[in-house]
């Protein structure tokens, strides 16, 4: 019985050090990188595309909410294209007059305005809106995908209970 046992973690043992190292080493203090417990970045450095949200107001099951979502391209000359859709079927509906898809093109001066989209949450609860951001570049299509948690009441809450945008 032992010995099956250390034969197993020898086994093991050998398997992930055939994956390398899995656990992420601890930066030296005052190095700038992060160090293990930090947030990781989630965007490359240079990254042609990248994403943010905010949401409008106090969702409520059964009525509009508007979520602004700001876009920020690395190539300022070039169309995005946005697609927006529920990730979970009935969670969410968007109004006849939200596209649920959307080319954005840069001003003169290559500033993105943020785009809102409008939708109506089936449910109370934890919702969550896919956007799918595509820019096509010299060598391809980048695309850039979040998932946008939006906690939906049956009646409006203030500010406090919401908790941060």
């Amino acid at each position: 019985m032992i010995l099956n046992r250390l034969l197993a973690a020898a086994i093991a043992t050998g398997l992930l050090a055939a994956c390398g190292d899995v656990t992420p080493a601890a930066a030296p203090a005052g190095s700038g990188a992060p160090t293990t417990g930090e947030a990781l970045p989630t965007e490359a450095p240079g990254a042609p595309l990248t994403l943010d949200y905010r949401i409008l107001g106090n969702p409520v099951a059964g009525l509009p909410v508007a979520v602004e979502l700001t876009i920020d391209a690395a190539l300022e000359d070039r169309p995005i294209l946005l697609n927006y859709q529920a990730a979970e079927a009935g969670s969410l509906e968007f109004p006849e007059s939200q596209a649920e898809s959307v080319t954005v093109t840069p001003a003169s001066g290559g500033e993105l305005r943020p785009v809102q989209v409008t939708l109506v949450p089936g449910r109370d609860g934890r919702i969550f809106l896919s956007v799918q951001a595509t820019i096509e570049t010299d060598t391809g299509s980048v695309r850039k995908a979040m998932s946008i948690p939006i906690l939906v009441s049956p009646a409006p809450l203030n500010e406090e209970e919401r908790g941060p945008a």
